[in-house]
């Protein structure tokens, strides 16, 4: 884990300015825009969460103008390490960084597809704290620009139970700039 997170952190930028006022805005994308997105992270191969953490660090890309950055998403991986983990009942998630850069002469679908294969991999390491990285890497700076929180709002279980709009998330976010996703009929940012 130490080795992985020096090599993916290694040029964690030391820019980072924070804000203290808080505000949020919220909008919902239309069912028929959602299901538009839908069939296309279908098709890519990819899943939505990773299609929001790509969109939203494009984002960032562009509106910082720079070609990479570093974006906090969810980590929900079982710890190998803690005995019995799969016996725990809840979720066991952590926030960690996902470190991403454009190439101008890559193609947006190789690039997508290494961001999936990155968020993948970092699902590996979800029983790492922040504070170990940070400690691995000798930084003290913040281990990402802003933070990525997805859930889907219904959940099935088995064909007969459904959880519907009640999911969120409800913890304080702690991160200067957060983008909070919420998959169901139509996507809620």
């Amino acid at each position: 884990a130490k080795l992985y997170w020096r090599k993916s952190l290694r040029s964690l930028a030391a820019d980072r300015k924070e804000n203290g006022s808080r505000t949020s805005q919220r909008t919902s994308l239309s069912a028929a825009t959602t299901e538009t997105l839908k069939a296309f992270s279908l098709r890519a191969q990819l899943s939505f969460e990773t299609l929001i953490a790509a969109a939203w660090s494009l984002a960032l890309m562009r509106e910082k103008r720079v070609s990479d950055v570093n974006v906090g998403v969810i980590a929900r991986e079982r710890p190998r390490g803690l005995p019995e983990s799969e016996q725990i009942v809840g979720l066991l998630e952590n926030i960690l960084p996902l470190s991403l850069s454009l190439s101008s002469e890559e193609s947006i679908h190789s690039w997508l597809r290494e961001v999936e294969s990155k968020r993948s991999e970092l699902q590996r390491y979800a029983h790492v704290s922040t504070a170990q990285i940070k400690q691995w890497i000798d930084g003290d700076q913040p281990l990402f620009d802003s933070v990525v929180l997805f859930h889907e709002s219904s959940l099935a279980f088995g064909d007969d139970l459904i959880i519907g709009e009640a999911v969120r998330f409800n913890r304080p976010i702690n991160h200067p700039l957060a983008l909070e996703a919420a998959l169901g009929e139509e996507l809620s940012l």
